[in-house]
């Protein structure tokens, strides 16, 4: 939906504010039904450098994790391009009366610590403190 507003012409910085609104919505799915027919969906990130490989599509939106994989342990002749990339962020959350609150709550003191969030370079993504930057 980012994209297709994008592409339609609304600037950047104001994507998230048109598709707040009725209108911003259906104008992205507008600007989609222009290319509905040569959209490929897939189900599983794990497709998105199979399909750029076998010739399913000729570009992907996907994990860089994944083409990067691919690029890294495969040799794939794909590019990565970040302009206009979106950021998915994933956040953590405790149900609210669960017995288990106080070992959850630990859980994520250790899960984003410096060296638990360290180790993503493995998979191109990086640190989300910047403490582990150097690790």
């Amino acid at each position: 939906m980012d994209w297709a507003l994008i592409a339609d012409g609304v600037a950047p910085a104001d994507v998230y504010e048109t598709l707040a609104t009725d209108e911003g919505q259906a104008r992205a799915f507008a600007k989609l039904d222009t290319i509905k027919d040569d959209i490929v969906w897939y189900d599983s990130w794990s497709q998105a450098p199979v399909l750029l490989k076998d010739g399913g599509a000729q570009m992907v939106q996907s994990a860089n994790g994944r083409i990067y994989a691919a690029i890294k342990d495969d040799g794939a002749p794909f590019s990565i391009v970040w302009d206009s990339h979106v950021y998915d962020l994933d956040v953590w959350a405790i149900m609210k009366g669960t017995p288990h609150k106080e070992k959850a709550m630990e859980f994520i003191q250790f899960a984003t610590r410096t060296v638990p969030l360290s180790g993503m370079q493995d998979v191109a993504y990086g640190p989300t403190r910047l403490s582990a930057q150097a690790l």
